[in-house]
């Protein structure tokens, strides 16, 4: 894990930001920073700079009249740190009761210090400790001198980690060979990398020729593929990035669009930049202004799960600032990430951290996106209630291997029995209520109610059925009564508490019946209390249960499947 995750700052009187200090509340692997242009996005990005080279130097256009840009730093105490303040070679003198200094020190470990720096002379002092009532008050005067030792032995977290940033605009363009290899935010010297690592026998054209390229394909395929990237040098001394796509040849990045730029920019700062500046991937911060821009959305979020797993594989950090619906999509349900609303009001920027629904509706609104382009499932299935939801739910979780979470790749909702017949999926029927209208992926798993094999299904059912299925979504309908039907002999054994193994429920028998016939009144019980069996049958459920029963497992196929699709997974 990155060591800044897990801290905080805010920051005041620099650029566009007042007195009132305004930041980040918790740093997390990624974070997004949303707001309508000219909202203060970029001057956050700059602070991120001014943290990590305090005292280096602040452009005058960048202060914010005379006031002095000033730092509130928020990390939890370390043993180190705690270490040089007190010490277990001492004691006595205004901390009595202890063994020595270190004793009475080490409860502080893990408590949140507030520190503000100075960030034209680099001062520190440090405004708040958690929990500081552990400090009896007949030691004041020494708490004053303690709090601001320890000031001077904070480690700064942020200080001296290389900013590899990529600016909205941005190009990568033909360049001359140069032996010197820097990863610039405009683009510039992105070729020369890619120029160098190829030609210089002293480099490793593997990271190019392999790494680099798999990562290009990950991202573009299946809309492109690339077999080959090269740099080719033209007559006035230029070196240039060629890409061999295929069935079309090789092709100048020149003459390509700036989504595929924009990706390679990506991939060769994340993945060269710790072989390019020798450092560790925990020394770098990453920062993107608008990676959407000329991206389409099906490559921007391949994207974006490709800087997913660069955190997840490496001591990674990213701030990323967008005001793409997708980009807000994908990050509102990726875990190690956090969404942050940034505003420009009364010659002010502050920024604040959106922690629940309500906030992420007020940055659509924000933003002006309409409800209808974002907050919504990818696909919607469609069950009759609660019980339902609870095995379907289930179900998708074992045989996709935990990989589909509902509220992340779909969402359930209930029609309500009878009520189907009120539902269609027909965009040229409006007498009805049109389930394309709440989203436009569909799936629906309906009880057949057959009482055997030659019951006719019902004329709702039936359309429904041919509605969706016209549309490419799937319509399940049970292969036995009802969803009950599915539940296997090992599972009734198990929730009944039988000595023995019981029989399987036929596939048009009355389950409830077929629990009282098991046990007097179960079904009774269970009947009245569906919910209650569907959580305890997916308490006790494994794939076993699935693979040999009935229809199940193409269903859950077919159904997964659909999921993938609708997410592009």
């Amino acid at each position: 894990m990155h060591d800044i995750i897990g801290t905080s700052y805010q920051i005041k009187n620099y650029k566009c930001i007042g007195n009132n200090p305004t930041g980040f509340s918790s740093i997390q692997a990624i974070n997004i920073i949303i707001g309508k242009n000219n909202s203060g996005k970029s001057s956050l990005l700059d602070t991120i700079g001014l943290i990590t080279n305090i005292t280096h130097g602040i452009a005058p256009d960048k202060l914010r009249g005379d006031q002095n840009p000033t730092i509130i730093y928020n990390k939890q105490l370390e043993e180190h740190e705690l270490r040089q303040v007190f010490r277990e070679s001492t004691s006595g003198g205004e901390i009595r009761g202890y063994i020595n200094h270190w004793n009475y020190g080490k409860q502080y470990i893990g408590k949140k210090i507030t520190l503000e720096i100075e960030c034209i002379t680099g001062k520190r002092g440090t405004l708040s400790i958690d929990d500081c009532d552990l400090i009896t008050p007949a030691m004041d005067d020494f708490r004053a001198g303690y709090k601001e030792n320890l000031a001077q032995n904070i480690t700064n977290k942020y200080a001296n980690k290389l900013i590899i940033k990529i600016d909205a605009e941005r190009d990568i363009v033909a360049e001359q060979n140069t032996d010197r290899l820097d990863i610039q935010s405009s683009g510039h010297g992105i070729t020369n990398i890619v120029q160098n690592y190829i030609v210089n026998a002293e480099l490793n054209n593997d990271i190019i020729h392999g790494k680099l390229l798999n990562d290009l394909n990950s991202i573009c395929n299946p809309e492109i593929y690339f077999e080959k990237i090269e740099c080719k040098r033209h007559q006035n001394g230029t070196w240039e990035i060629f890409l061999t796509e295929l069935n079309k040849g090789s092709i100048r990045l020149s003459n390509m669009g700036s989504g595929i730029k924009t990706i390679i920019h990506v991939l060769v700062a994340t993945s060269l930049s710790r072989l390019v500046y020798k450092k560790a991937h925990e020394n770098f911060i990453y920062c993107i202004e608008e990676p959407e821009n000329n991206l389409h959305p099906s490559m921007l979020r391949r994207l974006l799960k490709f800087i997913t797993k660069h955190t997840e594989h490496n001591k990674s950090c990213f701030f990323i600032t967008t005001h793409s619906a997708t980009v807000i999509d994908f990050f509102s349900k990726t875990p190690r990430s956090a969404i942050y609303h940034s505003n420009h009001d009364n010659g002010q920027t502050t920024i604040k951290q959106s922690l629940s629904y309500e906030h992420h509706k007020k940055i659509l609104d924000d933003l002006e996106i309409r409800a209808s382009d974002l907050l919504q499932s990818n696909g919607i299935i469609w069950v009759e209630g609660p019980s339902d939801r609870n095995y379907l739910k289930n179900w998708i979780n074992i045989w996709s291997d935990g990989m589909l979470q509902e509220g992340m790749h779909y969402q359930i909702v209930f029609y309500g029995g009878r009520l189907l017949s009120h539902l269609h999926s027909n965009p040229y029927d409006h007498k009805l209520i049109s389930m394309l209208n709440v989203n436009r992926n569909n799936a629906i798993l309906i009880d057949s109610d057959k009482r055997n094999k030659h019951s006719p299904i019902n004329h709702t059912k039936k359309r429904i059925r041919d509605e969706i299925i016209n549309l490419g979504g799937h319509c399940w309908i049970t292969f036995g009564k009802e969803i009950e039907n599915y539940i296997t002999s090992r599972l009734v054994t198990s929730i009944l508490e039988q000595r023995k193994t019981v029989r399987v429920v036929g596939r048009f028998e009355d389950f409830f019946s077929y629990l009282d016939e098991i046990k007097p009144r179960s079904g009774t019980f269970f009947k009245a209390n569906k919910p209650k069996l569907s959580e305890m049958v997916s308490e006790i459920s494994t794939k076993d249960d699935i693979t040999q029963c009935h229809d199940l497992p193409k269903q859950l196929d077919t159904i997964c499947n659909l999921i993938k699709r609708w997410n592009t997974i």
